[in-house]
């Protein structure tokens, strides 16, 4: 996986001007975070303790996440699949059902975005449709783990794909 994402077209509104850019006050003093869509694949790698955790890690730590409501959902899932695989045990399945909750990331309401993931729908996945629908409507850099969503998406959003870090033999 050598590529590490691919941006969106420049003639998108408001590109040039830092993506969602949004001003915080942090202890008395103002900084700017912009604003990142995390898809579910990226929560998985980060709770799944994954070599990518890291870069997850740091994203999260640095950007202002969002994320449609079904994030939960579709993370949990993917875990209790694993579970019922043999792939994770129970301590790792309890830990996500603790820890996913307090991620800080802000949920957005589904159907605020329905329209837009209904018309993405021919080209994605009806969940994949919800995080570039999110990712469109503020305009903002969509986080995945998930190299088919980067692919079938790189025209439709600015997408940042997160893969492990290449080690050295």
């Amino acid at each position: 996986m050598g590529d590490r994402g691919t941006q969106a077209s420049s003639d998108r509104p408001g590109w040039q001007n830092g993506c969602g850019s949004r001003q915080r006050s942090s202890e008395g003093r103002t900084g700017s975070r912009r604003l990142i869509v995390l898809d579910a694949s990226s929560a998985v790698e980060l709770l799944g303790g994954s070599p990518a955790a890291v870069g997850v890690a740091t994203i999260i730590e640095s950007e202002r996440g969002t994320v449609p409501a079904h994030f939960d959902a579709e993370v949990y899932a993917a875990f209790r699949r694993r579970f019922r695989q043999g792939l994770v045990d129970r301590d790792r399945l309890e830990f996500v059902a603790r820890r996913l909750p307090s991620l800080p990331v802000e949920r957005v309401s589904l159907t605020s975005l329905l329209w837009e993931a209904h018309l993405l729908a021919d080209r994605l996945s009806s969940s994949d449709a919800f995080y570039v629908a999110l990712a469109r409507l503020h305009d903002c850099e969509l986080v995945t783990s998930d190299g088919r969503l980067a692919r079938d998406a790189f025209d439709l959003a600015h997408i940042r794909l997160i893969t492990a870090p290449e080690t050295s033999l």
